[in-house]
């Protein structure tokens, strides 16, 4: 269990979205690690809304690698 806390984090990521790239935040142990990628995809905005740690999010959806 020791070994699996050094390479695995309980916390959660985040994830970016501009225009059509994805910017995508992690932590593992004492590093950050990001990532952005490209992304062609058509998202359906629902209307809902919610305010996440201070920030105003919206709801969608959107078909992704196999997953809605």
């Amino acid at each position: 269990m020791e070994e699996m806390r050094t390479y695995f984090t309980m916390e959660r990521y985040a994830i970016e979205f501009n225009s059509n790239e994805l910017q995508f935040y992690n932590t593992l142990g004492n590093h950050n690690y990001s990532y952005k990628e490209r992304i062609n995809h058509y998202w359906k905005l629902i209307n809902e809304s919610k305010t996440i740690k201070g920030y105003a999010c919206k709801k969608v959806t959107v078909s992704y690698g196999c997953r809605e």
